[in-house]
């Protein structure tokens, strides 16, 4: 990423602009950008994204970095499934 003077963007200035951005918005919670990605990420799959457009979108060049991170991340999903289809009278 290159920055306002036309040089690379410094960690030291992303991170003044992300405070400020943040101030900007009204979002009082400390929060980091990874915590927006990760926020995105898990909004668009629980959403119904494909996981391979959320691989593209993340940037991550291998398919199983995305599935490590965010597969089996909604635990609702899960907690639903055991009660859907744990039927001990149905498995006669």
């Amino acid at each position: 990423m290159v920055g306002t003077n036309g040089r690379p963007l410094t960690l030291s200035t992303a991170l003044v602009w992300f405070r400020r951005f943040r101030e900007m918005a009204g979002i009082k919670k400390k929060v980091t950008a990874h915590v927006f990605r990760h926020t995105v990420a898990t909004t668009l799959l629980f959403n119904g994204c494909p996981i391979g457009h959320i691989k593209d979108i993340l940037g991550h060049e291998r398919l199983i970095t995305t599935c490590n991170f965010y597969l089996g991340t909604d635990k609702r999903a899960a907690k639903k499934a055991h009660r859907d289809f744990l039927d001990y009278e149905r498995a006669e």
